[in-house]
């Protein structure tokens, strides 16, 4: 394979069972909208766009991140926000890091598949 990372990828999938449970454990979420103490988390899903918003409790938008990817789960950690989301052609999947008090993308990873 030409991308190390997508065998490793593959190999992990193949060898880990994860469960609902385990994986709700996990505190990753695939939810549209999620709560925390300070800020409201809001996933729209648009048919060429994601948007995950932030909100105030009081309803202010705090900061909003585009992805042109589909976002299939996150997570909230810290001051940090992981996003793992999935090329609208299938072809790539995406980790991104976000400043989740700014909304700045401070690193984002991608595993993309082999040319057919």
């Amino acid at each position: 394979m030409k991308h190390p990372a997508l065998h490793l990828f593959y190999i992990l999938l193949l060898t880990t069972t994860v469960t609902a449970e385990e994986f709700s454990e996990s505190g990753f979420h695939s939810d549209q909208l999620a709560v925390n103490q300070d800020d409201l988390y809001v996933i729209s899903s648009f048919e060429e766009r994601d948007y995950l918003t932030v909100y105030t409790h009081a309803g202010d938008a705090v900061w909003e991140m585009p992805f042109n990817a589909k976002i299939l789960s996150w997570k909230a950690k810290d001051e940090l926000l992981f996003v793992f989301s999935r090329a609208r052609n299938g072809r790539a999947y995406f980790v991104s890091c976000l400043d989740a008090k700014i909304g700045n993308l401070l690193w984002e990873k991608g595993i993309y598949a082999e040319n057919p």
